[in-house]
């Protein structure tokens, strides 16, 4: 009797192992397959936007310490005062 309760439970622990095994493996091709998609997906968005960039539609201003002179070179601003202490 004992040897046969014996071989009942290795024949199935083998059984559960395999079942176990398969069913698992096929969990795992499915969170394979969607990590896959996920980085096919994240990669054709990266890709799209490298290539695609936005035109600037607005103009910048110039700031207050330059003229803004249209011919592209920026100067300092020249403050003259209109009369100086005498020393």
């Amino acid at each position: 009797m004992e040897i046969n309760n014996v071989i009942y439970g290795l024949a199935g622990l083998a059984i559960g192992g395999l079942c176990t095994s398969l069913w698992l493996g096929s969990k795992i091709k499915e969170l394979k397959g969607t990590i896959l998609d996920k980085r096919t997906i994240v990669m054709l968005l990266k890709e799209a936007l490298r290539e695609v960039k936005p035109k600037k539609t607005y103009k910048r201003k110039p700031s207050k310490k330059y003229n803004g002179n249209t011919n592209g070179k920026a100067t300092k601003r020249v403050v003259r005062k209109k009369y100086e202490k005498a020393k």
